[in-house]
């Protein structure tokens, strides 16, 4: 699907039958964040098992007569309609190179079946947001707190502050085998998926409608998957989140400051030539990407891929896009083997998420240089730890591992993936 299929799927969502329900962020009026009412979400069906027990993570699905998975082969017609799937080219029926296939969108998408494609996207069946016409009134939430700040609205409007959540909510099955996630899928697999979430992107930037987009992948239900089958899932929104705001904001002061007093390292080289230097929390070094063990991670065990240049994900050549591809698979690895040294009475495998932070797409004019230099960042972040009270009482996370162990435990284990 690319930039006129966008616009015209706007067009008939916006014209159909209104929904029972409508997304919506919300603001806080005493801590100011923004939450997201997304009653639709709760329909969700779950293809786990009630013990908590992963049904058909490791074994093929058809091995159980009574569960169909839908993002399996065949099962086409259990999710909405194909909008971009990676596709043989027609010279290569299985190919052993990412060259030997295609990123097929639109029209040519829709009737892929089957075991022919290798990675498919399509809008998730239970969408947070929608697209619509109806369209966010600000590129970030900045100037919602500031009308709430200002005094400008009456008592209720300050307490009862509210955005039309809309935007568009894929789903990427990233392999046609029923495996858990990149851990089990080959550098080939996890290759072709990183293609198809390029493309994805590629067309929600080029479609002007939308600020901001990324995805994410949720893996085993204790890191909030509902569906055993390897997937991502991208979200696309007219508005830049919180959390990518304000580190534009940091990055533009940053730049701002470094000029003032001469220094010639962009903020993300002088953080990867302050990580490099000490070592410790570094994993691998690589020629585009530095996987390291953030300083003050939330997480234990906590890993971030960073470029090390400024050019956005969107425009990563195939070679750099196979490196990155590579690295996040390797990092998923290590993370497992790790874990299995580490706990080696666990019952059931490690779940995790993987989350890119990306640059927006459209901001301010304060915020256009730092949007230049706003190098997207691919974060791993294992499910050993739950939040308690403490957390949820000071805002602050506990992490029981240090960076630098979690990366020296980590460097055992990178070199043999």
């Amino acid at each position: 699907m690319g930039v006129g299929e966008l616009k015209s799927e706007e067009s008939s969502v916006a014209s159909s039958e209104t929904r029972a329900y409508d997304s919506e962020f919300r603001l806080d009026p005493l801590t100011e964040r923004w939450v997201l009412i997304a009653e639709g979400r709760n329909e969700r069906p779950s293809d786990f098992e009630t013990d908590g027990v992963e049904r058909g993570a490791r074994e093929p699905c058809e091995r159980d007569a009574d569960y169909q998975c839908a993002f399996c082969p065949g099962n086409e017609g259990l999710t909405t309609p194909t909008t971009a799937a990676v596709i043989p080219r027609d010279s290569c029926a299985n190919g052993d190179y990412p060259s030997d296939y295609v990123v097929a969108s639109g029209g040519d998408a829709c009737g892929v079946q089957g075991p022919s494609w290798r990675a498919r996207a399509f809008e998730n069946k239970y969408p947070a947001f929608r697209l619509s016409e109806r369209g966010a009134d600000a590129l970030d939430f900045s100037e919602p707190r500031r009308r709430f700040r200002s005094g400008e609205l009456s008592p209720s409007e300050r307490f009862f502050q509210k955005i039309d959540a809309v935007g568009r909510h894929e789903v990427v099955a990233d392999t046609n085998r029923h495996l858990r996630g990149w851990g089990e899928m080959t550098a080939l697999e996890v290759g072709l998926a990183f293609r198809l979430l390029q493309s994805r992107l590629r067309d929600f930037r080029a479609s002007g409608r939308f600020a901001h987009a990324f995805f994410f992948k949720n893996v085993g239900v204790g890191a909030g998957a509902s569906q055993p089958h390897s997937h991502c899932q991208i979200v696309a929104s007219p508005l830049t989140p919180d959390d990518v705001h304000f580190q534009l904001e940091r990055v533009a002061l940053y730049e701002k400051n470094r000029r003032a007093v001469g220094e010639t390292d962009s903020f993300w080289d002088a953080l990867l030539r302050a990580e490099l230097a000490d070592g410790r929390r570094v994993v691998a070094a690589m020629e585009e990407f530095v996987l390291y063990c953030p300083y003050a991670s939330r997480f234990p065990i906590q890993m971030e891929i960073c470029p090390r240049s400024d050019e956005p994900f969107e425009d990563y050549d195939s070679n750099k896009l196979d490196a990155l591809a590579r690295t996040a698979r390797n990092a998923v690895l290590a993370l497992q083997r790790a874990y299995e040294k580490q706990v080696p009475t666990a019952t059931a495998p490690l779940d995790y998420n993987v989350v890119m932070t990306n640059a927006p797409y459209r901001v301010n004019s304060d915020f256009e240089e730092a949007a230049r230099v706003f190098r997207p960042r691919l974060t791993i972040l294992p499910s050993l730890v739950k939040k308690a009270g403490y957390e949820h009482g000071s805002g602050i996370d506990i992490n029981p591992i240090s960076p630098e162990t979690a990366a020296s435990r980590l460097r055992k284990f990178w070199g043999n993936v």
